[in-house]
């Protein structure tokens, strides 16, 4: 071992600890680049149906009624509530 160098086996600790630590980091910012592109993606669709809605009111409602059934479907089919992702604004009448 040279003077003033750490022993192999805690510069691979230090190293494995600093390995972990960047992945964490990474992991925490993908998840919330994933909740920001969700939230952008339910501002473009709620968008969307508000713009048709200005056009063509019935499609609106139409809209939200789809939104609706499918909650129904899902529910019947036993998928669980946190895989069943709807803003209020999907259902509101």
């Amino acid at each position: 071992m040279i003077p003033n160098q750490m022993p192999e086996d805690e510069l691979a600790r230090a190293y494995r600890a600093n390995i972990e630590s960047l992945i964490a980091k990474r992991t925490d910012d993908l998840r919330e680049a994933m909740v920001d592109l969700e939230t952008s993606h339910n501002v473009a669709l709620d968008a969307l149906v508000s713009m048709l809605g200005l056009h063509y009111p019935q499609s609106e409602a139409h809209s939200k009624r789809v939104v609706a059934y499918m909650v129904a479907i899902a529910n019947a089919l036993g998928v669980t509530p946190e895989h069943i992702r709807v803003r209020p604004s999907s259902v509101s009448a």
